[in-house]
């Protein structure tokens, strides 16, 4: 199953830029892009992403409200932010972006490396799926087991072959 990466940027070169990046380095990820504070709100309750890339300036709402809106809605409230800000490097905009709800702060420009490292660190592992040996097992135990929580330690002993205790 593949990864959902929303990008809320109204720059068509960073989209392009981080299709190209992804297409490279991140092939898991499935990329969907929204231009303005507005649409990128909506489209993260309708697509529930894996992980946020947001920019602070955007033509309506800007980066840090957008922000507060998703951490206020229960379905993004949390989904991973990156907010990426090419206005200025200062450091009340990075605590600004924290108060507000991100989870991590880049520079623009930025290198590629750090931009898929720090994607891959703020996305959630997916479950590996249970192998059908595991379920196998599993339905074999808890058929043999006693319907008693109790007993389930003597279930274990008497499926491996060792004496109970």
């Amino acid at each position: 199953m593949q990864q959902v990466l929303l990008l809320i940027d109204d720059g068509e070169n960073i989209a392009l830029l981080l299709e190209r990046i992804a297409r490279q380095y991140l092939p898991f990820l499935r990329i969907v892009s929204a231009q303005t504070g507005r649409e990128g709100f909506l489209k993260a309750q309708t697509e529930q992403p894996d992980l946020i890339l947001l920019d602070v300036k955007l033509p309506d709402w800007d980066g840090f409200e957008v922000s507060r809106k998703l951490r206020s809605h229960p379905a993004t409230q949390t989904t991973p932010i990156l907010m990426l800000s090419g206005v200025a490097r200062e450091e009340t905009d990075v605590l600004k972006g924290l108060k507000a709800g991100v989870n991590d702060y880049m520079f623009k420009p930025f290198s590629a490396p750090e931009l898929v490292a720090r994607i891959k660190l703020l996305l959630p592992k997916p479950k590996p799926p249970m192998h059908e040996k595991n379920i196998a097992w599993w339905q074999k135990f808890l058929r043999r087991a006693p319907a008693q929580p109790t007993h389930l330690a003597a279930a274990a002993a008497a499926w491996r072959g060792l004496p109970a205790t």
